[in-house]
């Protein structure tokens, strides 16, 4: 919580999909569980609106988890 509002996240999201952009993606998925409301929101917050799927993953290490996934469309304008 102490480094939450300071654009640490903003930062880093914005460079990545910018770097999806000049590679040519069109769309970007992500996951999240459905607990996690706050990060849900920052999500909406970034354009991920468009609902995909849900399911069950299985990580290595033998955690499960339910998952939602959702889509942003990226647009060509470089942010």
């Amino acid at each position: 919580k102490e480094y939450q509002g300071q654009g640490y996240f903003s930062k880093l999201f914005w460079y990545m999909i910018n770097d999806l952009k000049k590679r040519g993606y069109q769309s970007v998925t992500l996951g999240v569980e459905p607990h996690e409301v706050h990060n849900m929101l920052i999500y909406f917050h970034y354009g991920f609106t468009h609902y995909v799927k849900s399911g069950m993953e299985f990580y290595p290490n033998g955690c499960e988890a339910f998952v939602l996934y959702y889509q942003k469309i990226l647009s060509d304008e470089v942010i």
